[in-house]
């Protein structure tokens, strides 16, 4: 294998660009967005366990989160100014 050379990110992004349609990038999207996931539930008739599909909430952030940090990259801590610092004093009664 050879040695990359420059900014591995930014290397990787020059392979990628234009590798998916914008229907693609659609569909991606679309299918993270409709993740489910199989949880237990139970039938209201016989009052037994049933596998049922759900909605999978975490798996959507975490997907969207990633997705949104390899897009536009991690946010950035700010730096706070001295002056816009907000101080708690503990005072006993």
């Amino acid at each position: 294998m050879g040695v990359l050379v420059g900014d591995l990110r930014s290397d990787i992004a020059s392979a990628l660009d234009g590798w998916l349609s914008e229907e693609q990038l659609r569909a991606l999207l679309d299918e993270v967005l409709a993740s489910r996931k199989q949880a237990r539930g139970w039938c209201p008739n016989c009052k037994r366990a049933v596998q049922v599909e759900i909605p999978d909430a975490g798996a959507v952030v975490k997907a969207m989160a990633e997705l949104a940090n390899q897009g536009f990259g991690r946010p950035k801590e700010q730096q706070v100014a001295e002056s816009e610092r907000i101080t708690f004093v503990r005072r006993s009664a």
